[in-house]
């Protein structure tokens, strides 16, 4: 599983449950890592995509557990229905997108994380964990978007795998409350 996220210098995502930046050329990049595979994502998230409508040739899956009735995604409410769900894809098609609580939760389990680093400082409500600062995240690779933005994917050297269960086991974890 991988995360994918645009960051300011300060790792904030987001400001006001908009993101912080819109470049052409990170959506493009984004586009062309998440096509034809599985994004996860919150509510939140969700409703940041353009008229709230899935994103197009992927497979959407939203975790709420408010929000029962979305067309068009798959919803999770837990991470138990999560976690049953992701066992039916291979785990290098799925990429958690945001937003905050559900890269937190996820991340641990990402075997990479795409960041694009965009050298501004913006003022921002939601972070991305800082990479540089977590012991068992390294950078294998940096490429030059433009100006001010680099992608930098990031190896977790220790991921936790994605459980595998019974529709009758439970993970013993809490999921968001959006």
């Amino acid at each position: 599983m991988k995360a994918i996220a645009c960051v300011s210098n300060n790792w904030g995502i987001g400001f006001n449950n908009n993101l912080l930046f819109n470049m052409k050329e990170d959506m493009l990049h984004f586009k062309e890592n998440t096509i034809h595979k599985v994004c996860v994502m919150g509510y939140n998230t969700f409703k940041g995509l353009p008229n709230s409508k899935p994103l197009p040739n992927r497979i959407n899956i939203v975790l709420t557990s408010k929000h029962r009735n979305l067309q068009d995604v798959i919803v999770c409410a837990s991470l138990n229905d999560l976690f049953r769900e992701l066992n039916n894809f291979p785990t290098d098609d799925i990429y958690v997108i945001g937003g905050e609580k559900v890269y937190n939760t996820l991340l641990p389990y990402c075997n990479e994380a795409i960041i694009t680093k965009v050298n501004i400082e913006k003022e921002a409500d939601t972070y991305f964990k800082n990479l540089d600062k977590l012991k068992n995240w390294e950078v294998v690779e940096k490429k030059t978007l433009n100006q001010y933005s680099t992608i930098v994917k990031y190896e977790n050297k220790y991921p936790l795998n994605i459980p595998k269960f019974d529709k009758n086991q439970d993970i013993n974890n809490e999921f968001l409350k959006s």
